[in-house]
């Protein structure tokens, strides 16, 4: 008999539902978040179990590399896609575990990219580093929003940056709280491109370009 399972990640447990190619459920249970418990949970089902589906959710790392680690075939659901293509999922944890694994045995399930373990450092730092370069952008966009309405000038960053204390202090009115809270800006941007230096710093050691991207960067439109 052949297998299909889906589980449901959650921050602390995981649903796990196996499903055979009738559509009957052969086994679910909630477990804790334990890759031991988890694995053993599935070990007298190992020879029939075709794939296992796991929801991409914000912690589903340790449970696709356990899986994988131990040779079972685990992809990688996308959430968003199934919304889309099949319809609106239940908020039951049971009923969602077996929609993963129905869509596994009708071999639809829309998947995402288990992106290479080794890899993921890199990318994570990166997506961090994005997330800094938004909030320095913000606070640039905070400090020319203020100077326009006090002074009616519109600055850009780099007009912003060239500033002296007293130039600044003019375009504020020379209001002392003002220009305090304009300060507060210039501190949080030093801030954040210092955080982003040492970001760039510490992903250039661990990137290697490949064929690719040098295909990428001969291109001329």
């Amino acid at each position: 008999m052949v297998l299909h399972g889906g589980m449901d990640l959650h921050g602390d447990n995981v649903f796990c539902a196996l499903m055979n190619q009738e559509y009957h459920v052969i086994y679910e249970h909630r477990l804790p978040n334990d890759l031991p418990t988890v694995l053993a949970a599935l070990a007298p089902y190992r020879t029939q179990l075709a794939g296992i589906a796991v929801e991409s959710t914000y912690n589903w790392y340790w449970l696709v590399d356990g899986l994988q680690a131990n040779q079972y075939s685990t992809r990688l659901a996308n959430p968003a896609r199934m919304q889309e293509n099949i319809g609106l999922k239940s908020a039951n944890d049971k009923t969602d575990a077996r929609f993963l694994a129905k869509q596994m045995v009708m071999g639809v399930l829309p998947e995402g990219y288990i992106y290479p373990k080794e890899d993921r450092p890199v990318r994570d730092l990166l997506r961090r580093r994005m997330c800094l370069v938004h909030m320095r952008t913000g606070e640039w966009l905070r400090l020319e929003g203020q100077v326009a309405r006090h002074s009616g000038k519109d600055l850009g960053i780099q007009a912003l940056q060239n500033l002296e204390a007293g130039e600044l202090n003019e375009l504020l009115g020379n209001d002392t709280l003002t220009l305090a809270a304009a300060q507060i800006s210039y501190r949080h941007i030093a801030f954040l491109d210092q955080e982003i230096r040492q970001i760039e710093k510490a992903v250039e050691g661990h990137v290697k370009l490949t064929d690719g991207y040098a295909e990428l960067l001969s291109f001329n439109p």
